[in-house]
């Protein structure tokens, strides 16, 4: 539970009090996206990529 409020700002220090709800919704929402890009990286790197077409320019004169 420190571990994800300290994501969501709190520092842990002896004289601080426990942590509070606000700190633990930014930590809960910082590792819930940390998770989102571990997820969206792993299915990306399993799909091979394919080269991108180049669009012809439209309204210029060919040559």
């Amino acid at each position: 539970m420190i571990v994800l409020a300290q994501l969501g700002g709190y520092l842990h220090r002896p004289c601080d009090g426990p942590p509070g709800f606000e700190c633990l919704w930014k930590g809960y929402v910082s590792f819930a996206a940390m998770v989102r890009i571990m997820h969206l990286r792993q299915t990306s790197a399993s799909k091979p990529c394919r080269p991108m077409r180049r669009r012809k320019s439209v309204g210029q004169a060919q040559g």
